[in-house]
This record gives C-alpha cells, sequence and structure tokens, in this order.
C-alpha cells in the first residue's frame, strides 16, 4: 500500500533527524525506514535513491538481497 501523504511523516521525521544525507548512510536510512514503517514503501525508496544519488535499481538490490528489509507489509500485517 502506498504511503498517502500523512504516511511521509514518519519519513520526513526521519529525515530531520538524519540531517544532510551522505551515501554511505544507505543501510542506516533504510535499517530506520524499515524500523518506523515495517517494510521500506517504493515511492520513499525512489526519494531515498534520489537524496543519496544512488540508481533505484542498486537500492531495491540491497532491499530484496537483505533479509532485514521488505518492500511490502508481510500479509499477516495487512
Amino acid at each position: 500500500m502506498p504511503p498517502s501523504e500523512a504516511n511521509w511523516k514518519p519519513y520526513r521525521d526521519l529525515l530531520r533527524k538524519f540531517g544532510p544525507l551522505e551515501q554511505d548512510d544507505v543501510f542506516r536510512v533504510l535499517g530506520a525506514i524499515q524500523d518506523a514503517y515495517g517494510c521500506i514503501p517504493r515511492e520513499i525508496l525512489q526519494d531515498v535513491s534520489e537524496r543519496l544519488h544512488r540508481p533505484l535499481a542498486e537500492l531495491y538490490g540491497a532491499v530484496t538481497a537483505y533479509p532485514g528489509f521488505r518492500l511490502a507489509e508481510p500479509e499477516a500485517d495487512r
């Protein structure tokens, strides 16, 4: 389920907490997003890609390869 405008608040709060993002922050930021949402929403992954100047495919690969990350909430949580 894509985040509504109101659901971007946790992400915006994380961005304020982290301050200016560096390319080395990728796993720390993704982990914080995962903790806040229970998954990493695709729209937010796209925004992280743009902010970190990293290809979306690279971040998608990291999220799908690392077992601690997921792009969708588990079925039981929906």
